[in-house]
């Protein structure tokens, strides 16, 4: 990726968790999005429609993890990588989940996803 787009800090309000308890309330998880672009045609154009409109990237996630609970990080990870991918029409991205982890001494359990 020599043009990308980074969205960093994405904050999504998630029901996960292994254990039952965890799931009973929506965490905060933190999202960062790597994706390639073409930046010289977009900055041509200055234009959305030459680019990834990430609005749009971040409103379809949120909609996506919304509508069920998850156990495991690395399911909501690869989830994102495919479906970002799918609608937005991308041949790699890079994907990278975090979450507080109930376990003392452990600031962030994170997960990255490599699609290409």
């Amino acid at each position: 990726m020599s043009e990308r787009l980074l969205l960093q800090g994405i904050s999504v309000d998630v029901k996960v968790g292994v254990y039952d308890w965890e799931r009973e309330s929506t965490q905060v998880l933190r999202v960062d999005l790597e994706m390639p672009i073409d930046a010289t045609r977009a900055a041509q154009s200055d234009n959305v429609a030459e680019t990834v409109d990430y609005a749009a990237v971040i409103e379809d996630m949120r909609a996506m993890l919304v509508k069920k609970e998850y156990k495991l990080v690395e399911t909501i990870a690869v989830e994102i990588a495919d479906r970002v991918m799918q609608q937005f029409w991308l041949k790699q991205i890079k994907v990278s989940v975090s979450k507080k982890p109930p376990i003392e001494g452990l600031e962030n359990a994170v997960v990255v996803i490599d699609r290409f």
